[in-house]
């Protein structure tokens, strides 16, 4: 699940050595998700504070693409943002699985975000999805493709074709940026050169800042320890090991905050110290993340990912507790990790026997603020070299 704390005013956040240099830059965001939506991730939050702190000049943020055939409706929302340019397309025909469908509702898309782009601009266009490699190409004589690589699209989707497009976009986008050092080196290998860049997550919380329903965020009937988990419930959750650790440990409650697979759902929720709160707004998260005891990051093994909550959590400076991943060894200052059942059971023991607060946390977590992120995009700007994908 995305945090966002939405800071949408028109306050002028320019910064020293963020300020738009007089060449000029212009963003395209080829988003697979709406800037309407009221939970914020990285699509978002990244070209808003590129906006708000004058590092872009202007920003075409395209939402997902319009689906007339489910009855969609044009979103056009820009939140007030100067700068900030949201536009929707529409899908012409149907069938999007078929290759030669998928292509022509591309091109067609991408040809009419080209007609938008001032020339005058140094224009970088980020996608997410292995289809908008397509409509990315078309505008490649105006701006510098780069594939934003934030999850494997074959594993999790198990779907041949995906993982297909998935490489194609890795291989011909004149860049790849990807969110953590595991996708970074699988990058390189496919692509055979340097213009592969680490752009991890990061939080759009304050450190230590407060949030809405202090009081209320967690029913007073939930007992403490509570260890506690902010995030959606999905295929990457591994729920064998929370189920074995919530049978181990019955006087533990397992506080669960976040959108739940009905897989999730048929495990879990018959157990009697797990409680399945579901979605939260985003302002009450950093009340729930206070009032809990331990915060962890309970993945799949295989998860190859950038563990985003990490950097959520660290701004209430909880003990943290992670599986081995990228993110987790990136932050091992403040997050700690185990592997296996017995090994969680103790690590979260210890931690329960720790003072609630980790000073440290906090200093860290300015240092992964997505407007500390905003500074190294901008040091890789000139570095993502165009010419490939055309």
């Amino acid at each position: 699940m995305g945090a966002a704390v939405f800071l949408l005013d028109d306050t002028n956040h320019e910064e020293s050595g963020v300020k738009d240099t007089a060449q000029g830059r212009g963003l395209v965001v080829l988003s697979k998700e709406s800037w309407s939506d009221t939970r914020w991730a990285r699509k978002q939050w990244l070209p808003y504070w590129l906006a708000m702190m004058g590092g872009v000049r202007q920003v075409v943020y395209v939402n997902r693409h319009r689906a007339w055939w489910r009855g969609e409706k044009a979103e056009q929302d820009n939140r007030g943002c100067e700068h900030i340019d949201v536009k929707q397309f529409g899908l012409m025909l149907p069938l999007e699985r078929c290759p030669w469908v998928r292509a022509w509702n591309r091109r067609r898309i991408g040809k009419r975000i080209a007609s938008l782009l001032d020339d005058q601009l140094d224009w970088r266009c980020l996608f997410y999805h292995p289809y908008d490699f397509q409509t990315a190409r078309e505008i490649a004589g105006q701006a510098t493709i780069v594939f934003d690589w934030t999850e494997d699209w074959a594993d999790f989707h198990a779907d041949a074709a995906l993982a297909k497009l998935q490489i194609e976009a890795i291989a011909g986008a004149d860049a790849v940026i990807t969110v953590t050092e595991t996708l970074q080196e699988r990058a390189r290998a496919i692509r055979g050169d340097e213009q592969v860049f680490l752009l991890p997550n990061a939080t759009s919380f304050e450190p230590g800042a407060g949030g809405a329903g202090d009081e209320t965020a967690i029913p007073e009937a939930v007992p403490h320890p509570r260890i506690a988990y902010v995030g959606h419930l999905g295929p990457w959750f591994d729920c064998d090991l929370v189920e074995a650790l919530a049978i181990r440990r019955p006087d533990w409650s397992w506080v669960m905050v976040g959108g739940v697979s009905d897989a999730v759902r048929r495990r879990l929720g018959p157990r009697g110290n797990v409680h399945l709160l579901g979605i939260h707004v985003p302002e009450s998260l950093p009340a729930v993340m206070r009032q809990c005891d331990v915060l962890v990051a309970p993945y799949r093994p295989e998860f190859t990912g950038d563990a985003t909550k990490l950097y959520d959590y660290l701004t209430v400076a909880r003990p943290i507790l992670s599986i081995p991943c990228d993110t987790a060894r990136r932050l091992h200052a403040c997050v700690e990790t185990a592997v296996g059942a017995d090994e969680w059971e103790a690590r979260i023991e210890t931690m329960l026997g720790q003072p609630g607060i980790n000073e440290n946390c906090l200093a860290m977590a300015g240092q992964h603020h997505w407007k500390a992120r905003v500074e190294t995009f901008l040091s890789m700007w000139d570095a993502m070299k165009g010419g490939r994908s055309g």
